[in-house]
């Protein structure tokens, strides 16, 4: 995550960047969208920072996507989930060892966070990675 952007709000300004950077950069449409307040540590946006700039860089380079979207929604008070959902290629995922590379890099950051990382994808029709995860009130800044 750039230096300037810390937790919660610096997360979001962080995500917006990374989208708009990719955009303009990769010549792809990159969106974030968040509808909800979002605090959280420092631990936690660094994590979910990384993981949402793997699922991007995935998307472009393997994906060969042309639309990406970050979401970052409340799922229930504490609950949340960071989406990354490309148009890309895709791939079989029953077929093929996902937790190689990239996809363990971020099952790992996700569980660093207590989180739990689902990569759903199928040839020709584009990938999703979730990583679930809650905020403990004694885990926000103060």
């Amino acid at each position: 995550m750039p230096r300037a952007a810390g937790a919660g709000r610096g997360l979001l300004s962080a995500l917006q960047e990374l989208t708009d950077s990719t955009e303009a950069i990769q010549r792809v449409r990159c969106r974030f969208r968040c509808p909800a307040q979002f605090e959280c540590d420092h631990l936690t946006g660094v994590q979910l920072y990384r993981i949402s700039q793997e699922a991007i860089n995935n998307a472009v380079r393997h994906g060969e996507a042309k639309n990406i979207e970050v979401t970052l929604a409340a799922t229930s008070p504490d609950e949340y989930r960071l989406t990354i959902a490309d148009d890309g290629r895709g791939f079989d995922a029953d077929a093929r060892p996902l937790r190689k590379g990239g996809l363990r890099l971020m099952e790992y950051r996700a569980n660093m966070i207590g989180g739990v990382f689902v990569v759903d994808s199928q040839p020709g029709l584009g990938t999703r990675v979730n990583c679930d995860f809650s905020i403990a009130a004694d885990r926000l800044p103060r």
